[in-house]
């Protein structure tokens, strides 16, 4: 039996996804409360979501989710790392979400600091084992807000980070201006796709 270098090196990237979410599982949590999730994509759910981010770039007009879209089709694999955002009951002698208590925190709905902090620590704890494996990683908020509007988690979570991961001999989540231009450059790019789509829909 022979396993060639493309399969072998595909099945150590997904083996290391599933060893990266319960890294993130078991990663210290406040007030030892999990409100964490996770989840793996692979292959046609991958493309799903750089659409999702290609299409929010264009909508909202942001360069760099049409940019990551683009890069995250190198994936092998992608996780999410989701927490629900719900206050911790710390109150006033918290703070840190700029509100004065907890209630005042939900009714402007304000994030959870230690939410949030949770999220980085699973986040950390994830990306080690990551790099432990040799594995070429990035950390994406712009795939993670893709994945929130796209509904993977349903309303459970209310932030969610990206971890595209692949192997390759050259990271490709780096070095992104080389591959796929500025972000002035992808804007300009836009710019003549709508032009040519105007001509294209005038009748004459």
């Amino acid at each position: 039996m022979i396993i060639n270098a493309s399969e072998s090196e595909r099945q150590a990237v997904i083996n290391t996804a599933m060893e990266m979410t319960c890294a993130a599982r078991t990663a210290p949590k406040t007030k030892g409360i999990d409100r964490l999730g996770t989840l793996i994509l692979l292959d046609n759910d991958i493309v799903k979501l750089s659409k999702e981010m290609i299409k929010i770039g264009k909508e909202k007009d942001q360069p760099f989710f049409i940019r990551d879209g683009k890069m995250l089709l190198n994936a092998i694999a992608v996780v999410l790392i989701a927490v629900n955002s719900k206050t911790s009951g710390l109150n006033e002698i918290c703070q840190y979400c700029g509100a004065r208590n907890c209630a005042e925190a939900q009714e402007h709905c304000h994030a959870c600091a230690f939410a949030s902090i949770d999220l980085g620590i699973a986040i950390g704890s994830a990306i080690s084992i990551a790099a432990n494996h040799r594995v070429d990683n990035r950390v994406l908020f712009s795939a993670g807000k893709a994945a929130l509007e796209h509904g993977y988690f349903g309303k459970k979570y209310n932030q969610i980070i990206a971890v595209c991961l692949t192997c390759a001999g050259k990271n490709p989540f780096y070095d992104r201006t080389e591959q796929f231009g500025t972000l002035t450059d992808i804007v300009n790019s836009g710019e003549k796709e709508s032009e040519t789509d105007e001509i294209s829909s005038n009748p004459v």
